[in-house]
């Protein structure tokens, strides 16, 4: 039997723009709001180079729980183990000339602004982690870690990046992102460098989608 590619049936999504931005009390940064989205610097002048190569902060967004997928497809009866879930964190970001008179205006998907193409991007304030909670609980991690080991790609970025979280089958695997009554959040870390220090957040997303799997003959 042949399993042919599976059918798109369903995509869900929980978002928050850049404006719901959050400062992390230990690991502070300055946020100022843009229509485009929120420019993130640290929270003072970094220290010149010779005392310190670089500055890092953290932000935080809350999402609302994904809604669970239906639970029929009209015409295929129970979606219970007969199709496939996955789940990604799309996280929209770009460089910024952390001027005020830039207001992020990005003409053309993840071209810069003028200001912000003139920036020393040989030496970019970047995401670096990403770290995303269910409630209290933490579910994933994505970059630095403990260790100090380097992170994976697409991380660092200074552009709009995608990071996978899971694909299982439907019923088979706990619903995290579904089910739990605590919320979700998501946590950035951010390195600044450069004389001028900034990056623009413009969304955070969780991305799932529901492919009913189908069978056909040899």
């Amino acid at each position: 039997m042949n399993q042919s590619a599976p059918e798109l049936k369903e995509t869900i999504v929980s978002a928050a723009h850049g404006h719901a931005a959050v400062s992390d009390t230990a690991n502070p940064v300055s946020i100022s709001h843009y229509a485009r989205g929120a420019v993130v610097k640290p929270p003072s002048l970094l220290p010149s180079p010779s005392d310190r190569p670089f500055s890092a902060g953290r932000l935080h967004f809350a999402l609302p729980t994904l809604r669970s997928p239906r639970e029929e497809a009209p015409g295929e009866g129970a979606l219970s183990g007969h199709a496939l879930v996955s789940s990604s964190l799309e996280i929209m970001v770009a460089p910024h000339s952390g001027q005020p008179d830039d207001d992020g205006d990005l003409q053309h998907g993840d071209q810069e602004s003028t200001a912000a193409s003139e920036l020393p991007l040989h030496r970019p304030t970047k995401v670096v982690a990403v770290d995303l909670y269910a409630g209290r609980e933490l579910l994933r991690s994505w970059g630095k870690g403990p260790d100090g080991q380097p992170p994976q790609p697409p991380l660092p970025a200074d552009r709009n990046f995608r990071l996978h979280i899971m694909s299982d089958i439907y019923g088979e695997a706990r619903g995290w992102l579904n089910d739990t009554i605590g919320g979700l959040g998501v946590t950035l870390t951010v390195e600044f460098r450069g004389e001028t220090p900034a990056i623009m957040v413009s969304l955070v997303a969780l991305i799932q989608t529901l492919r009913l799997a189908r069978f056909g003959g040899i």
